[in-house]
């Protein structure tokens, strides 16, 4: 029975670990767009 829940706790762990990988993509995606969003406004200026 112990094995099993362990088993379990890794998965949910290993699901968490995907979550804010993804997190963490969107995060780098956002500030890369921002930064050039920004690079543009300073080269109109």
């Amino acid at each position: 029975m112990p094995k099993k829940r362990n088993l379990w706790e890794l998965s949910q762990k290993l699901n968490n670990n995907k979550i804010s990988k993804k997190r963490n993509l969107w995060e780098l995606l956002r500030l890369i767009t921002n930064r050039l969003l920004y690079e543009e406004k300073i080269g109109e200026i």
